[in-house]
């Protein structure tokens, strides 16, 4: 289907009407990678990995425009030619970076520290990339380094954690005039999430065996969405979402 638009002034082309619509010839997006990986496990539960990956990115999909005649749309069109828009492929680059992850039971340490545990990453990514036009394109929700962090403890069915996110800036993709797709540039962010819950599995009461109940908080530091455009200094979106707490429980037969 064609969504047309006739406009009352022309646009950068001259042209007064607006044709949007799909592209039976679009290809699917093309990746080609490798990874290598070194792991080491040096307990039961403990583990270090150091991860490197790269990837071949082709056929990647932008908005595309293009004139075609206006009569292909109307009888008698107010202008010769009329200003197509559409989904294209092009562009491509690479992609690379390595994460490191660290699993780390405190018993290692000491047998008192039983229970206690800390899981933590890094990941950190450069990416090389051009739109079809060959500008220098970057891919939405894509930053720089990523940081992960969790500090527990599980033990005598008591389950409690604490974790921490930590992100770079990052590219987003928002619906423009039209549904074309925009970017704009989402402020890093430090995510503060906690639970603390109970598993009744060792209960000496056969029908609470399979009862498991929690507490969570998410978005502890009551974090913002924040998106800019053009410039740090020019808000697009400013969204505060406070905290939020769930009490569940979960029950297995």
């Amino acid at each position: 289907s064609v969504e047309l638009t006739v406009n009352q002034t022309p646009d950068a082309n001259g042209n007064f009407i607006i044709a949007r619509g799909g592209n039976p010839e679009l290809e699917p997006r093309e990746a080609t990678g490798w990874d290598l990986t070194y792991e080491n496990y040096f307990s039961d539960e403990g583990y270090f990995s150091l991860a490197y990956f790269y990837k071949d990115l082709e056929e990647w999909t932008f908005d595309g425009a293009a004139q075609v005649p206006a009569t292909n749309f109307l009888a008698n069109p107010p202008s010769a030619n009329a200003t197509a828009e559409f989904k294209t492929n092009g562009g491509g680059g690479d992609l690379s970076g390595w994460e490191a992850t660290l699993s780390l039971p405190f018993n290692v340490i000491n047998e008192r520290l039983d229970g206690f545990g800390f899981i933590a990453s890094y990941t950190d990514i450069d990416s090389d990339i051009q739109d079809h036009n060959g500008n220098d394109f970057q891919l939405s929700g894509l930053s720089d380094t990523i940081q992960n962090a969790t500090l527990y403890y599980e033990r005598y069915g008591i389950q409690m954690r604490v974790s921490a996110r930590k992100r770079d800036d990052f590219k987003g993709d928002v619906y423009g005039i039209g549904f074309d797709t925009v970017q704009v540039d989402i402020q890093g962010e430090t995510i503060v999430d906690a639970q603390i819950g109970y598993d009744f599995g060792a209960s000496e009461r056969r029908f609470l065996q399979g009862l498991f109940v929690y507490l969570q908080g998410l978005n502890l530091t009551d974090e913002p969405f924040h998106s800019t455009q053009g410039s740090r200094l020019r808000t697009r979106d400013y969204q505060s979402y406070g905290k939020t707490w769930l009490l569940g429980a979960n029950y297995k037969l």
